[in-house]
């Protein structure tokens, strides 16, 4: 059995969504990784089953507020996060859309959202087909509106799924791998879409992205 952990970044440009995903026989090495994770930022003085969040963490805010002003520690712990993520034997899948060429032909016809997540469910489902597994997804809960448009026997009318066997929509809280999906796809769309004007984050966020290439499928 794979697991598709699988959350969303986006700016009025750009809307992404990412699944990273696992074999059943992982979930121990996640678990342990959070674990290890929890433990070096409560050495920084953060106690408790935070949440890791890539805008949070990286704005300092929410669970992360100790960290304001300390951009270099932040950094670190961003640093940490995808260096151990990228020993992990999983893979992470990429979907998105340009929503201002949409906007600009008149063409957006369509929630990013819905329209970004039947092309990632595609792609889990293409995936799981190559590995003969089936998989089992779970996602950061949505609002039922838009749950109604991604019902599994409706992703679209050419596709209907082989692998998947299920949709969860869950509290990120209480699914490390959701936010390990949140802090990948935050990264990937603070790389391709965010203005940097300090070269110094720009060169820091090209090498923590660089981290993840053993996991990325750039499909």
């Amino acid at each position: 059995m794979l697991y598709a952990f699988t959350d969303e970044s986006y700016s009025s440009r750009q809307y992404f969504q990412a699944a990273f995903i696992i074999n059943e026989s992982v979930l121990p090495q996640i678990e342990d990784l959070r674990k290890e994770l929890l433990e070096q930022v409560r050495m920084l003085g953060i106690a408790g089953n935070i949440e890791f969040h890539g805008h949070s963490l990286m704005n300092a805010k929410d669970e992360w507020w100790p960290l304001s002003g300390q951009f270099h520690l932040r950094m670190e712990i961003f640093k940490s996060f995808m260096s151990l993520l990228s020993q992990i034997d999983g893979s992470l899948l990429i979907e998105g859309i340009n929503i201002t060429d949409l906007r600009e032909q008149n063409i957006l016809l369509f929630s990013p959202h819905g329209k970004t997540t039947k092309e990632l469910i595609h792609a889990i489902d293409q995936f799981a087909g190559l590995h003969h597994e089936n998989v089992q997804i779970y996602s950061d809960k949505i609002s039922k509106e838009d749950r109604k448009r991604i019902k599994l026997d409706k992703v679209n009318e050419e596709f209907q799924p082989r692998w998947i066997e299920s949709i969860n929509y869950v509290e990120s809280s209480e699914y490390f791998g959701v936010q390990i999906a949140d802090m990948c796809i935050y990264l990937y769309r603070r790389l391709m879409d965010h203005k940097e004007t300090n070269r110094k984050t720009r060169l820091m966020i090209e090498e923590l992205w660089g981290m993840l290439e053993p996991v990325y499928e750039g499909n």
